[in-house]
């Protein structure tokens, strides 16, 4: 397994983990959503 594969696994993981993340907690707190999905765009921007 390679640098760029590991970087793509990152990506998809960080961005199903947005989804969910915003599924699930947009119906207990609007704040713990948006916090989910920022972190997912960190660690998104830190792959590339």
């Amino acid at each position: 397994m390679n640098k760029q594969h590991f970087r793509l696994l990152i990506i998809v993981v960080s961005f199903l983990t947005a989804i969910i993340g915003r599924e699930f907690s947009s119906e207990k707190s609007p704040e713990h959503a948006s916090a989910t999905q920022s972190w997912a765009i960190a660690g998104f921007y830190q792959a590339i």
